[in-house]
């Protein structure tokens, strides 16, 4: 949790499901709740969107573009290619 004006900021992890086509988290935020699917793979880029998300709720993004923008992110080259 972090402190922003005066109101509490958190991002809470509800599920995470780890596919062969990527990763779906499903979550709740300061916000509002939130669903992100995403192209990446593996717990560690779960790990890696969340705080990410909270890095871009916490400097002012609106929930919605913050989600659209991490649903597209790709994988560094040459790591995990399929």
């Amino acid at each position: 949790n972090a402190r922003h004006s005066g109101v509490a900021q958190f991002i809470e992890l509800l599920t995470v499901e780890c596919r062969m086509d990527g990763l779906q988290l499903r979550g709740t935020s300061h916000v509002g709740p939130f669903e992100l699917q995403s192209s990446l793979v593996g717990q560690f880029n779960a790990d890696n969107l969340l705080l990410v998300l909270g890095l871009l709720l916490s400097s002012g993004l609106v929930q919605s573009e913050a989600l659209q923008r991490l649903s597209t992110t790709p994988a560094p080259p040459g790591r995990w290619d399929r």
